[in-house]
């Protein structure tokens, strides 16, 4: 029995083809004799005449999101804690030292190849 598939991919013309599995799974559907159409995101849009699509995430996705926002917070209360006690602690010393203090709310300072800083 001969199917018909339609694959979604990127433009073919910029594919890998010793690499890309969507390839290789094309390939060895059209040995069996099945016929392939090729599609991409833009001609699917186009063919169903939608501008765009609204998607929602999925509860992984938000379930992702929620956890790397609850680790930022953790980094940031921990960043406040070294910010107002460790560094000025640290800037103290180096001032003792005459050495320079740190500012982290400061762009840093960089030095070129040529020696001119930027």
């Amino acid at each position: 029995m001969s199917l018909k598939v339609a694959v979604q991919m990127d433009p073919i013309e910029g594919i890998n083809i010793e690499g890309d599995t969507t390839f290789l799974m094309m390939e060895s559907a059209q040995a069996r004799g099945h016929s392939l159409f090729v599609y991409t995101t833009d001609t699917l849009a186009t063919l169903y005449g939608m501008a765009g699509v609204d998607a929602a995430p999925t509860a992984v996705q938000l379930q992702e999101t929620t956890d790397a926002e609850r680790e930022l917070a953790t980094l940031a209360k921990a960043w406040a804690a070294i910010e107002t006690g460790e560094l000025a602690r640290l800037n103290t010393a180096l001032a003792a030292a005459n050495l320079t203090p740190i500012h982290p709310e400061l762009a840093p300072i960089t030095k070129q190849a040529n020696g001119d800083e930027e």
